[in-house]
Formats: C-alpha cells, sequence, structure tokens
C-alpha cells in the first residue's frame, strides 16, 4: 500500500512538473501554427525535434531536423539566431514543449504546436516526406 502511495505521489509531481513547465509558453493549435505561417512577416523557423525516422516519414514544409536525442542538441539550440520566431514539434507534444521551453528561458520567441505533427496531419494539412 506505501508502495502505492509512493507511485501515485511522484505521477502528481510529474504531471504539476509538467504543467509548470509549459506556463507562459505561446502554445498554438495545428490550425493556428497554419494560420500564422501563411499569414505573418516575420522570420520563421520551424523546428521538427523527432528522431531522422520520424522525420523522414513526414514533416511542415521548411522544417529543421534539430534530433531531441542527438549528442549535440543543446549546442545546436544554442547556435541558433535570435532574430526569429520558433515554431517547435514533435510527434505529440512532449519533447517539443520541453525544447519550447528551454528556448524561451533562453531568451527566444518561441511558439509550441499542440499536438505536434499528428494533430497537423489530423487536420490533413500538408507534409512533406
Amino acid at each position: 500500500m506505501q508502495c502505492i502511495r509512493k507511485m501515485l505521489f511522484v505521477l502528481i509531481l510529474v504531471c504539476s512538473v509538467s504543467v509548470a513547465v509549459a506556463a507562459g509558453l505561446s502554445r498554438y493549435s495545428a490550425e493556428e501554427v497554419y494560420d500564422f505561417l501563411r499569414n505573418t512577416d516575420s522570420a520563421v523557423v520551424i523546428l521538427d525535434v523527432r528522431t531522422p525516422e520520424e522525420y523522414a516519414s513526414g514533416h511542415i514544409s521548411g522544417a529543421l531536423l534539430y534530433d531531441y536525442h542527438g549528442k549535440e542538441f543543446v549546442r545546436k539550440l544554442l547556435e541558433l539566431p535570435r532574430n526569429a520566431v520558433y515554431v517547435v514539434y514533435c510527434a505529440t507534444g512532449y519533447r517539443s514543449i520541453r525544447t519550447a521551453r528551454f528556448l524561451q528561458e533562453q531568451g527566444y520567441d518561441v511558439i509550441h504546436l499542440d499536438g505536434g505533427i499528428e494533430a497537423w496531419k489530423a487536420l490533413q494539412f500538408p507534409i512533406v516526406k
């Protein structure tokens, strides 16, 4: 019984941290990101933080692959210029929300694509293979 209580406590803690990490972050739905990309005059960089295999299976046109699990991931992020808006996505949102929050903490202008590429594809927005 005590083991179950500990597991429940850890689960609640993890969920609380996830919500706190996402606080204050610009979070757009797939439809909002699609509209933003079509209508903005800002310099925009789209970051896909999935694996190379996931990227090859389909990605948003123009997206740069920054493998979340890659050895040089953080270094590459910190080398990004600061004069753009970064739209960050992954498959469903876990890797990208962590990445977006990190970039935001470093002073970057970031938009998180809630629901990731799966939300994008569900609305039948274009992808590149």
